[in-house]
């Protein structure tokens, strides 16, 4: 909910989306910056250069995610559930989001990309938690991802484009 809340709020062109445990060096902010005026793009998502440090474990979960992701919506990304996402704030006068959990990420940029909006991607090096235990591995979490992404995709898969393919 915070984070529709943020997103509905933002009042300057840009916003960005980062979880607070600061799994990447923040200074790549700027860089994320750069990208999207230089290419014009309206999303800018960045994903882990190596997720080694999470543990095997976590990397099968992203690789089937992320399959899970392409086959039900026809979006590729990288690592589409990495919470790094610098937005133009205009892109939310078409994107609403209705997710309530850790789905969000993908149906940011599903929801972009159907409407017609940029999505471009750039590697960060990624920093494991120094505290605190991710969840996100969690059967509840995992469940309610995939509810989320069944209640949603007819939604999302009649989407038309707003905007000019980027």
């Amino acid at each position: 909910g915070s984070m529709k809340t943020g997103f509905a709020s933002a009042t300057g062109d840009i916003v960005l989306y980062s979880d607070a445990d600061l799994h990447f060096d923040m200074a790549k902010a700027g860089e994320a910056v750069r990208l999207l005026r230089y290419y014009e793009a309206d999303i800018v998502s960045a994903y882990r250069f190596d997720r080694t440090g999470e543990g095997s474990s976590r990397a099968v979960y992203t690789f089937f995610y992320n399959l899970l992701i392409r086959r039900l919506f026809g979006v590729r990304m990288r690592d589409i559930n990495f919470a790094f996402k610098l937005c133009r704030t205009r892109i939310f006068e078409h994107v609403q989001l209705k997710s309530e959990g850790s789905f969000i990420d993908a149906e940011l940029v599903v929801r972009a990309r159907k409407h017609g909006y940029s999505v471009i991607q750039f590697g960060v090096d990624y920093f494991p938690r120094t505290r605190g235990v991710s969840t996100l591995s969690s059967p509840k979490v995992i469940l309610k991802i995939l509810n989320e992404a069944r209640t949603l995709r007819k939604e999302i898969r009649g989407i038309t484009a707003v905007v000019g393919q980027g």
